[in-house]
């Protein structure tokens, strides 16, 4: 999806304030309601700081006048997010379905906790046709029993689930539910356009040995990781102060216990710093000083990770280390917004010692899949730190790699040496690899499709699918967009009297043409 600059004011509500959607905003919105025509359950993706929020209150807003909405979250923290902004954002009466709070079957809105609607006599007050659209937060959680139980209880509505970016093994899980994904926004070009922070990454060679630590349903068992930071946690402090002491940190650790001790052991080395759970009764105050800044690191338990807005914070520190993308991202996002006199992002990352290969890392925040993140953590000293310069020197060495496949077979004949040639014309060395993800994708080829891909040159028995097709048409238009005028055009617009005719694009080119060879003609 592109991101453009400017906002777009679009009034949501009758009598509420007028707020905007930026424009990759309305596009997700409009791309949801346009592909609710081809498919019932669909996916949007987004990062943190990229407004899911918005884009469902929108969509909400639209959606109402086919039925009532329903919006799932699993925290107190999301459902109050989400309730608060409609509230501000639009007249919609909304509902909320927790512990003792129970929704009026009138309201237009109803803001559910998974936990409490997938109880047998709260999901029955509702028919199976109450709600005409249902809308996932955190969608990486849908395949969960409680959440399936209510989405199959309400199987006849539309469904959009919104999550951070999923890596591909991500999408091949979600892909066993949503039928495709309706729009997909960028964290490279979110930080490019300044909708979020630059993000730049600090290795620190502090080795922390977990290799002896068990897995626990998926991932690192808490305790075990606890057991194995405490030996070095004044190592981790020392190190916090060197590398971080002028940030204002949210450190996240594996236990409530670790985040207590850690706090005592930063304040001893004179860093303003406290713990906070769940249960601490102060916990609005603890909130509000590191939000003034009288608190400086904030150490928690993974309490911080979901429905937690803070822009001004600009270190995280993650000492939970994990194997779960969606975790990663979550703690990494609460940093990613913007914020007066914020320059950038810094991850404090040390050196995890795991027998395990998927040990998520900070280049998954913008890497497909694992061999990507290798390839961007491989280029980090080199980029000093700047995640996404770090990103376009692998991206290079991809197209580097590629090409030299293509020298080394150009003597072969066969479609591979053909789509070597195409991903490298078009600098898209994914569509070389490219496997499908959701059924759609497996199909064959639309006529439309097959037409633009013959008027371009390609040969068509290089395209496996229809989901191959939509990938290379996709690089297509975007090296389409960019691609250089010619010579002959050059020449041709600085007869006409363009003053810059070698910084024009092929399509900017022939649309200068177009615009004043009439004019130069009248004047011959």
């Amino acid at each position: 999806m592109q991101i453009l600059p400017s906002d777009v004011s679009i009034a949501v509500g009758i009598g509420q304030a007028t707020r905007k959607l930026r424009d990759y905003q309305e596009a997700a919105v409009n791309a949801v309601v346009t592909k609710w025509d081809e498919a019932d359950r669909l996916l949007g993706v987004g990062p943190t700081g990229s407004g899911k929020t918005h884009i469902f209150t929108a969509i909400a807003e639209q959606r109402r006048s086919a039925g009532p909405v329903l919006i799932l979250a699993h925290r107190d923290e999301l459902l109050e997010q989400a309730r608060s902004k409609i509230a501000a954002m639009t007249d919609l009466i909304i509902g909320k379905e927790q512990a003792e709070n129970w929704a009026d079957l009138s309201a237009d809105v109803v803001v559910a906790s998974v936990q409490s609607l997938s109880q047998r006599h709260r999901l029955e007050r509702f028919a199976p046709d109450h709600f005409r659209t249902v809308i996932v937060d955190e969608a990486h959680r849908t395949l969960g029993d409680s959440y399936l139980r209510i989405l199959e209880y309400f199987g006849e509505t539309k469904v959009v689930g919104v999550t951070a970016t999923p890596d591909r093994a991500d999408r091949r899980s979600l892909s066993r539910y949503y039928e495709a994904i309706a729009f997909e926004i960028s964290l490279i070009q979110l930080i490019q356009e300044k909708w979020l922070c630059p993000i730049k990454v600090k290795t620190v060679p502090l080795a922390i040995d977990i290799r002896s630590v068990a897995m626990r349903a998926g991932d690192y068992s808490d305790s075990e990781l606890a057991a194995a930071l405490e030996p070095v946690l004044r190592e981790l402090a020392s190190s916090i102060k060197e590398h971080a002491a002028e940030r204002k940190s949210l450190v996240f650790l594996p236990l409530v216990r670790t985040a207590y001790q850690l706090a005592g052991i930063l304040r001893e080395y004179g860093l303003a710093a406290e713990a906070i759970d769940g249960q601490s009764p102060d916990r609005k105050e603890i909130l509000a000083r590191f939000h003034s800044g009288q608190t400086r690191f904030l150490c928690n338990a993974m309490l911080l990770t979901e429905g937690y807005d803070e822009p001004s914070v600009d270190c995280i520190i993650p000492l939970r280390p994990t194997v779960v993308r969606s975790l990663y991202s979550q703690q990494i996002g609460r940093g990613t917004r913007t914020s007066p006199g914020k320059a950038n992002l810094l991850i404090v990352d040390f050196l995890w010692l795991s027998r395990e290969h998927d040990l998520v890392k900070a280049p998954s925040l913008i890497a497909k899949d694992q061999k990507e993140q290798a390839e961007i953590e491989a280029q980090l000293e080199r980029a000093e730190g700047d995640l996404l310069a770090a990103e376009s020197l692998a991206l290079s060495e991809r197209e580097a790699a590629l090409k030299q496949r293509l020298d080394e077979r150009r003597h072969e004949q066969g479609s591979e040496i053909d789509l070597l040639e195409l991903a490298t014309r078009l600098h898209a060395p994914d569509i070389v690899d490219y496997s499908p993800t959701f059924d759609w994708e497996r199909k064959a080829l639309t006529e439309k499709q097959a037409a633009i891909l013959k008027r371009n040159g390609v040969d068509l028995r290089l395209v496996s699918s229809r989901g191959h097709a939509t990938a290379i048409l996709t690089n297509l238009f975007v090296w389409l967009e960019h691609e250089p005028a010619s010579e002959k055009q050059k020449r041709y617009c600085r007869f006409l009297g363009h003053p810059e005719p070698w910084q024009l694009t092929k399509r900017e080119a022939n649309r200068w043409i177009a615009q004043h060879k009439l004019t130069k003609a009248v004047k011959l």
